[in-house]
């Protein structure tokens, strides 16, 4: 975060930062925070433009190799616990995610792309050029599941998962479909780490 600004208002074991305004990751992030600090809870409205994917990754310090990707972001979310764990874990509200052109850099793009696709794409290419993705998260006590919750379509493929995901798990493992676009031919289903556990 950079350049916060915010009016707080305490009432009793209340306090409301509201409006809340920031930079966030490269772009912009409005809203508010709600703390309650007898039932030790916050509620957060937020709304991002902008945010980089690729700054994400690399303030997490992710090794993956990703440029671009902007992100619109709108959560509505509460949750509760005697740790960050604790509320990460009790998350219940909607999150949705949208994000636009963006390039996922491998030596092994091109044989990650041809195998999920069953493509006849290069499989000496060094990138995977993704158009767009999003996701529409509808989080209970920590959980999100739903149908065709999670997509992403590139230049070769297009992908939608139904799934069961916990932001606090450190391992998942998932199925998901994906299809070649216009002009490619296939289907397969993947299983892997790190995406939704069940997908259609």
């Amino acid at each position: 975060l950079r350049n916060a600004r915010a009016t707080a208002t305490f009432r009793d074991a209340h306090l409301e930062l509201k409006p809340f305004e920031a930079q966030l990751l490269g772009g912009s992030a409005r809203g508010s925070f709600a703390f309650d600090a007898a039932k030790k809870s916050v509620r957060i409205e937020l709304d991002g433009e902008r945010v980089s994917f690729e700054r994400w990754l690399k303030e997490r310090g992710s090794k993956l190799r990703f440029s671009g990707g902007p992100m619109t972001v709108k959560a509505s979310i509460a949750g509760a616990g005697e740790s960050m764990q604790d509320v990460a874990g009790s998350i219940t509200g909607p999150i949705t995610l949208r994000m636009g052109p963006g390039r996922f850099h491998s030596d092994h793009a091109g044989e990650m792309e041809q195998m999920m696709t069953h493509a006849f794409a290069a499989k000496d290419t060094s990138d995977v050029a993704f158009e767009c993705a999003s996701a529409s998260l509808a989080f209970r006590n920590g959980r999100a599941s739903g149908n065709k919750i999670v997509g992403f379509r590139t230049t070769a493929s297009r992908l939608l998962t139904s799934s069961t995901d916990a932001p606090i798990s450190p391992t998942r493992r998932a199925r998901s479909r994906s299809r070649p676009t216009r002009g490619s031919r296939g289907t397969s289903t993947r299983t892997g780490p790190g995406l939704p556990e069940r997908a259609t």
